[in-house]
């Protein structure tokens, strides 16, 4: 249905579409029924909405925030990804939630190998 409004699948990953206009691309990742639409101008996308609708049903849920375990964040013109939410989960999964950080013990000016001179690795 996608490649009928005009995108074309990425020849790495069949769930992700693309669609150049101008100087711009646009991408789109597909997750079982729900899509992932980036892009810079509201009006070039109108389109692909309106011809999504009059083959299925679209809610718009507005900004990503979640998906696929990864956070998403647009703060002040930058776009952020993280996995703080799962990571979070993990460590209480493991008990380890109520841990608490320490700074490391190697020295932050270390230059040297982590090898020894003997080490190869090949042995690895």
């Amino acid at each position: 249905m996608l490649i009928q409004l005009g995108w074309s699948a990425t020849i790495s990953d069949p769930c992700v579409y693309y669609r150049c206009l101008h100087d711009r691309c646009q991408l789109i990742v597909v997750y079982v029924d729900d899509l992932i639409i980036t892009y810079t101008n509201e009006k070039e996308i109108d389109p692909l909405i309106e011809g999504l609708t009059r083959k299925v049903k679209v809610a718009d849920l507005g900004e990503l925030k979640h998906a696929l375990g990864l956070d998403f964040a647009n703060r002040d013109g930058r776009f952020f990804v993280s996995q703080e939410q799962y990571v979070l989960e993990i460590l209480k999964r493991f008990g380890f939630d109520k841990c608490h950080p320490c700074p490391t013990p190697m020295r932050e000016e270390y230059e040297g190998s982590i090898f020894d001179k003997e080490t190869s690795l090949s042995k690895f």
